[in-house]
């Protein structure tokens, strides 16, 4: 069923409220309504994309220079999955078994249990999210007889693979959510205050206000929000009624952690055989028994560790020569981060310094432009994707700006580290060192040798800032995802990852959200296992 929150009054009364239909709140909703619980699910915005909603995503940015967020996030129902890009949609794969373990050499890392816990979970997500998969190990697809884009990576290098899943995986399922009777989604329906009035461990409802000046409270045995990772941490801070530092906040953790998947033009590469620029761009999308699929190049797990370094993912993309010299790239630039943090300099010297060393570049490449961008000199361009390590001083706070509703607007600080740095610039060291040792033509790096070369773009990941942890000093929830401190008050997304290694999140998350499903239905008695009989909707429906 769905409802416009613009004309409601009345209280609403549920088993299970969520705040957020994006990704992980459409996936824990439909599974909750299948084990027999009634669902408040609660959008911001409305159906589509909406200008009048852009302003309740603002805020402040800091730090290393990052997307608007009115760019990188979106309120209407499918959250961010309305940035995908439509032609495409988006790509699925597990995380790797190395993205859970504790690494001795890099703080904060380790998730509270193994990637085997998650595996019958990414099974699910993938039905839930579309993804056709042959089988359940969708990060180790291989294409039989496929041309390898580097011929014998195997003493450092692994092939990994995505599939590619349509853009509206998560939007298609408003039908079903429209015929429901066990979930009820309301639109416009923006939470205001978590609402702290009876026992210090437990929430007594959810505050939801329209920008049309109405509201009501939402009552419910648990509560979850599930409204992305820099959305998240800003509520818990700004709801202080009865927790002055914010809920869930007793070890400064809440907002803190952020990371997000830097991504780089790294490198290029000038085949001795042209023919070897198609064979590499096909390499990178192919298919697989008819599933298109996208491949990369990746460190070996053991070289991550006797290498001391973070995830760090190869793609391999045709781009004309004019387009990959440092000059070009410094000049797109240092236009693109004043389009992010406009009356920012650039965060690094490189890009000014790349800018006076080759003016030669720039003009070629605005010739280039000029005549019309033809298909000529063809190198490979080496992007990567790297993780980022787990750092308390990347973080979500508020800012001092305030939205329509009174409520502090979300303050990024982004920060990089010695050790993300590091991994991108030993990653490409090597991979540049294989295509030497094999001959494959001239690789030429764009990585600074004492620093970074340029700036990253972030891929819209935004992970980390209600980190998972046995330990409530080390975290913000427990290994179901709930708020250490509350007894009811959960959080779903990639906030809660403690690490996000290399990969695209929205498998993840989506698993992760299946499996608090399950905790939260046997903690109310409904899941199939715990009752013995077929799941039904609850009789607590929401009201009328």
């Amino acid at each position: 069923m769905i409802t416009d929150a613009r004309g409601r009054s009345a209280r609403v009364e549920c088993d299970v409220a969520i705040a957020g239909a994006g990704p992980a709140g459409i996936s824990l909703a439909l599974e909750l309504s299948r084990q027999g619980l009634s669902v408040a699910l609660l959008e911001s915005g409305g159906r589509d994309m909406d200008p009048a909603y852009a302003p309740l995503t603002a805020g402040e940015s800091t730090g290393y220079p990052y997307h608007r967020l009115t760019s990188a996030r979106n309120r209407s129902f499918g959250g961010t999955t309305h940035l995908w890009p439509h032609e495409t949609g988006w790509r699925a794969r597990p995380l790797d078994e190395i993205d859970f373990d504790t690494r001795a050499d890099i703080a904060d890392t380790g998730w509270p249990f193994g990637r085997e816990e998650l595996w019958p979970y990414y099974e699910r997500a993938m039905k839930t999210g579309g993804v056709v998969a042959p089988s359940r190990h969708v990060g180790e697809w291989r294409q039989d007889g496929a041309f390898p884009a580097l011929p014998d990576t195997a003493d450092r290098f692994r092939t990994v693979s995505y599939q590619w899943a349509p853009p509206d995986s998560f939007t298609r399922h408003w039908y079903t959510i429209a015929e429901s009777p066990a979930i009820e989604l309301y639109l416009h329906a923006t939470v205001t205050d978590i609402v702290c009035d009876g026992p210090a461990d437990q929430i007594a409802g959810l505050r939801v206000s329209t920008l049309q000046g109405n509201s009501f409270d939402v009552r419910a045995q648990m509560y979850v929000l599930a409204a992305g990772g820099i959305e998240n941490a800003r509520m818990l801070l700004a709801s202080r009624q009865r927790h002055r530092q914010g809920i869930g906040n007793e070890y400064d953790n809440v907002g803190r952690y952020f990371m997000e998947h830097p991504i780089w033009d790294a490198a290029y590469i000038v085949p001795r055989d042209p023919a070897w620029v198609t064979e590499a761009a096909a390499y990178s999308s192919a298919e697989a028994n008819g599933i298109a699929i996208d491949r990369w190049l990746s460190l070996d797990e053991d070289v991550m560790r006797s290498e001391g370094v973070l995830g760090c993912a190869f793609r391999f993309l045709p781009e004309p020569e004019p387009r990959l010299t440092r000059g070009a790239i410094a000049a797109r630039e240092v236009v693109w981060t004043r389009l992010r943090a406009p009356g920012r300099a650039p965060e690094t010297m490189g890009q000014v310094s790349a800018l006076v060393r080759s003016p030669g570049d720039v003009l070629r490449n605005g010739w280039w432009r000029a005549r019309g961008r033809p298909k000529e000199s063809l190198r490979i361009k080496v992007e990567t994707q790297t993780e980022q390590a787990p750092n308390r001083g990347s973080r979500v706070a508020l800012g001092r700006k305030k939205d329509a509703f009174g409520l502090p607007v979300a303050s990024l600080h982004w920060e990089m580290q010695d050790l993300d740095y590091h991994t991108l610039r030993r990653s490409v060291g090597l991979l540049g060192e294989h295509v030497k040792r094999t001959s494959i033509g001239t690789f030429v790096s764009l990585v600074e040798p004492q620093g970074p070369h340029s700036t990253p773009w972030g891929g819209n990941h935004q992970m980390g800032t209600t980190r998972m942890s046995q330990d409530p000093a080390k975290g913000v929830v427990d290994p179901d995802g709930r708020v250490h401190s509350m007894d009811n008050l959960y959080v779903a997304g990639s906030s809660t990852f403690p690490t996000g290694g290399a990969s695209t999140p929205t498998l993840t998350l989506v698993a992760l959200s299946l499996r608090l499903a399950d905790h939260l239905s046997e903690r109310l008695g409904t899941a199939p296992e715990a009752s013995g009989e077929p799941s039904t909707p609850s009789a607590a429906a929401a009201s009328p």
